[in-house]
């Protein structure tokens, strides 16, 4: 793999030459003007692109693990197959940017922009992406374990078949978000907002649901063995044949909820509301 310096980099983007398997490792770019580059499988190994211009750039394959990425742009930027691992995209815009099959593990992603961002098939393990912009994201079947969600708004994301295992949504917004057959398996969503979803099919198993708001939602045949939920807002929400098996409901408001079939073996539903409930 060829190494090139800064200059040469600027020069040949500038003159629109494509850059294939280029050795950029450790390369200073902060605040390069890097705009519709072409970078496929080069290595920018802890690289410093802090406040670099990479918007439309085509990045496929390049591995980015390591790299400086704070508050680069990345608007539209095609990023299929980038290796993010341990990378740093804190307040990173990526508007638009496609990132399908990208590996984010450990990356620090807090109070990034990821609006209508393209995740389908990604992985992150212990990503961080609290207080980021989620929304209209599309993560369909992607495996995002024991990451931290916090104070995200992602309203009317789409996370379909995504597995979200050990995860963390403290205040995380995610009213008409598409999830349905989502794993929260051992996830933490306290005081989430959930309203209006399709969530038919879900796995909250084990998962800490006090105080989240599920408003309206559509959760027909979905998994809640051994959840605790507390205090969460069930109202007008679609229960049927939905299994609430061992999990803890108390103080929880069932008002107007549809719960024809449902299972509530030994579920705990002291001081629950049941208004108008249809069981």
């Amino acid at each position: 793999m060829a190494a090139i310096s800064r200059e040469e980099l600027e020069k040949r983007i500038s003159k629109r030459v494509p850059l294939e398997d280029v050795d950029l490792s450790g390369i200073n770019l902060e605040g390069a003007v890097l705009t519709g580059a072409v970078l496929i499988r080069c290595n920018l190994r802890d690289a410093n692109l802090c406040k670099a211009n990479l918007d439309c750039a085509t990045l496929t394959e390049s591995d980015f693990s390591g790299a400086n990425l704070r508050e680069a742009s990345l608007r539209e930027a095609l990023m299929t197959g980038v290796n993010l691992t341990d990378a740093d995209l804190t307040q990173a815009v990526l508007i638009e940017a496609s990132l399908r099959g990208a590996n984010l593990d450990r990356a620090m992603v807090q109070e990034a922009d990821l609006t209508q961002a393209y995740l389908v098939k990604g992985h992150a393990y212990m990503a961080d992406f609290s207080g980021a912009n989620l929304k209209r994201m599309l993560l369909n079947g992607s495996r995002l374990l024991v990451c931290i969600f916090d104070d995200c708004q992602a309203d009317m994301l789409s996370a379909v078949r995504t597995d979200f295992t050990g995860s963390r949504f403290h205040r995380t917004a995610l009213d008409r978000a598409v999830l349905l057959g989502v794993n929260f398996s051992f996830a933490d969503l306290s005081e989430a907002l959930l309203r209006g979803c399709p969530l038919k099919q879900a796995n909250f198993f084990s998962s800490e649901l006090q105080g989240v708001k599920f408003t309206k939602s559509n959760m027909e045949k979905a998994q809640f063995f051994k959840a605790s939920a507390k205090g969460a807002m069930f109202n007008g929400v679609n229960l049927r044949s939905a299994s609430l098996e061992q999990g803890d409901f108390s103080g929880a408001n069932f008002d107007s909820a549809f719960m024809m079939e449902a299972v509530t073996t030994n579920a705990k539903f002291d001081g629950a509301s049941f208004k108008e409930t249809r069981r």
